[in-house]
């Protein structure tokens, strides 16, 4: 799916909502179609250690089309996918919250 730069602002603005509702601070990333960052926005107070997660989980959502919880779940032990962060040069975050087509958040 393609994003344009309308389609980007939108998704963060989503995300700056849901993360005000929840009372917390978070980075958000939308990647495009490509897997290139698109927009970006770090609220006030959120840790800095989150942007490259924020990042990573959006192209992990991106690079696999499925949430990235889902393929969290495919990479624990015993799973046909265990290790996969770690052959991937730790450039993907198969934790939850990022997924293709919607908003990725990190708080």
């Amino acid at each position: 799916m393609h994003v344009n730069l309308e389609n980007a602002e939108k998704a963060i603005e989503a995300a700056r909502k849901k993360a005000i509702a929840l009372k917390t601070q978070m980075c958000i990333a939308v990647v495009d179609s490509g897997a290139n960052l698109k927009a970006f926005l770090r609220m006030d107070d959120a840790w800095v250690g989150s942007i490259d997660i924020a990042i990573k989980k959006a192209k992990t959502a991106c690079f696999f089309g499925m949430a990235t919880g889902q393929l969290g779940k495919l990479s624990q032990p015993g799973k046909p996918l265990y290790g996969i962060e770690l052959n991937a040069c730790q450039a993907i975050c198969p934790t939850d919250a990022g997924a293709p087509d919607r908003v990725s958040y990190s708080a």
